[in-house]
């Protein structure tokens, strides 16, 4: 299982490679070809899909902890924020690809969306994760009792 996981992982590497490889070639002027725009791109929008679940499902989870009452440390909105922001890019590049603009610009446009997104995810995430522990007088029994196990096993 673990070679299958290093397997994908490795093709993602190197297809995300090739993507910043191709980048720099058209950030330093030298010539690109059309072919590789192309896979460039279809590389983006296959991710960004992929990506827009992620952000989309950890803004969900927060929701959730938000509606059971727990408190978010104030840095989570910008993070929020941060994860809405790369989404609409992220849409608006993939409207862009949908209508033909199959450009330098909309690579460009559509692999910062992806990573920005990518990290807003992440910021996110970590938000929450911080978020303070709440107690009742109910949960600190069972804290005592030993009913709460130990978060680095669980």
């Amino acid at each position: 299982m673990t070679s299958i996981l290093s397997a994908i992982e490795s093709i993602w590497q190197k297809d995300e490679a090739f993507v910043l490889n191709t980048i720099i070639k058209i950030k330093s002027g030298a010539a690109v070809a059309i072919t590789d725009l192309h896979l460039c791109l279809t590389w983006v929008a296959a991710h960004a899909a992929e990506i827009t679940s992620d952000v989309q499902a950890v803004l969900g989870i927060v929701q959730q902890v938000q509606a059971a009452g727990i408190k978010l440390p104030p840095q989570t909105q910008v993070a929020i924020d941060a994860a809405n922001t790369a989404m609409n890019a992220i849409n608006a590049y993939a409207a862009a690809a949908n209508s033909g603009q199959n450009t330098v610009t909309s690579l460009l446009a559509g692999y910062t969306a992806a990573k920005e997104a990518s990290a807003a995810h992440s910021a996110v995430a970590i938000a929450v994760a911080n978020a303070p522990v709440q107690t009742t007088a109910q949960s600190q029994s069972n804290i005592t009792a030993g009913a709460v196990v130990n978060q680095s096993n669980s």
